[in-house]
């Protein structure tokens, strides 16, 4: 009766009145998950600190009632607290009483909890009892890929996995993750031909997710396939909302690269990687202007247009730019190779003008970087 009170009351968004039966359902008796559980469920948008309190007081009532368990897992998932909805679900799978089906969500619970060995041996155990388990399969696979130690067993189970999918797509759909993993272990063994077919079925199920199109590139790098590659990559700086600045360098590194692959044998295909490449240039100097990435390319361009005499002078005010910007940088590992580059070439180009202690400071700043590079050991030593 208290029950049919508080539905009605709540399908009326009568809160107070809710609230008020559903107490009511559950102190008449104490023990019976219903009542809990269904008012846990109207609290859980509104106040989810609330929704698990109720359902901690019908555990405190019913220790072994495995609705409550699974409902109180859940909610803390809901909620990003996913240690506790894992070990909440851990004790749930443990009950009897729970439900077979829902045995495979413990597993994607560990995996959100980077409880990535745990979680692949549940699935695994799931699999011994029951080796068509498409939810298990998944969860497998998900937790397998963070486990280096288990490197060599990913492609076996992402052939299954795919295998499955096709079989009954409807049945036994891919969510973004699952497309990513499998792909990611046809392309790591070489078989591209998979990899594309599925990044192919990912975006045309899911046309607004870029990061396909950025794995897409990388396929068609693996295959020495750049133009591809770098069209790839372009579209997904397109598509992105909001590209990383490791997004703008990798694109820079892609655009840049073709321009000087076409300059001699197609110079209006080099024109029109340029003519991307100076886009991105502006757009990291708009979004992150203290990134020396953009003067180490913006020099780099001028070196690839200027003649042979030109080219040893060209870039010095870049790349003397980008080298403030290196040495202000706190990390500045990612940016060890481009900085190189750029002090050898101002090393060079002080040794153009016979300023040899202005070569000397150059190289020297390149060794800082990296302390056991030869080449540069030897042309500092060459210098008097």
């Amino acid at each position: 009766y208290f029950l049919f009170l508080a539905d009605q009351a709540a399908a009326d968004k009568r809160w107070g009145d809710a609230n008020g039966n559903f107490e009511m359902a559950y102190g008449y008796a104490p023990t019976a998950s219903e009542a809990y559980v269904r008012y846990a469920d109207i609290l859980k948008v509104r106040n989810p600190k609330e929704s698990i309190r109720v359902l901690k007081l019908l555990l405190q009532q019913n220790p072994q009632s495995a609705l409550g368990q699974r409902e109180l897992a859940r909610t803390y998932y809901d909620n990003n607290m996913y240690a506790e909805a894992a070990e909440q679900y851990g004790k749930y799978v443990k009950n009897p009483n729970h439900f077979d089906q829902d045995e495979a969500e413990y597993a994607f619970l560990l995996f959100v909890d980077n409880k990535f060995k745990q979680g692949y041996d549940y699935a695994t155990q799931l699999l011994a009892q029951n080796p068509d388990n498409y939810s298990a399969l998944r969860f497998q696979l998900m937790n397998a890929a963070q486990l280096p130690e288990l490197a060599s067993q990913m492609l076996p189970i992402a052939e299954k996995l795919w295998a499955a999918h096709l079989a009954a797509p409807e049945q036994k759909p891919f969510a973004q993750i699952d497309y990513n993993l499998v792909a990611s272990q046809f392309s790591n063994a070489k078989e591209y031909d998979k990899a594309l077919q599925v990044l192919d079925a990912a975006m045309k199920q899911f046309p607004d997710a870029p990061q396909f199109l950025q794995q897409l590139a990388f396929v068609y790098l693996d295959q020495d396939k750049n133009l591809e590659a770098t069209e790839a990559y372009n579209k997904y700086i397109k598509a992105k909302k909001e590209p990383s600045l490791n997004d703008l360098r990798t694109a820079m590194v892609f655009n840049y690269a073709m321009a000087s692959a076409n300059k001699e044998s197609d110079p209006t295909t080099a024109s029109k990687y340029l003519g991307t490449l100076d886009g991105l240039i502006k757009q990291t100097q708009q979004l992150f202007p203290n990134d020396p990435t953009s003067y180490f390319y913006i020099g780099r361009v001028k070196i690839l247009n200027a003649s042979a005499n030109d080219s040893r002078t060209v870039a010095v005010s870049d790349f003397t730019k980008g080298m403030q910007l290196v040495e202000a940088a706190d990390n500045k590992k990612p940016y060890v190779n481009n900085a190189i580059t750029m002090c050898q070439y101002l090393a060079n180009a002080a040794l153009a003008n016979k300023n040899n202690a202005e070569a000397r400071s150059w190289y020297e700043k390149a060794l800082q970087l990296k302390p056991d590079d030869e080449a540069i050991k030897a042309a500092l030593g060459k210098i008097k």
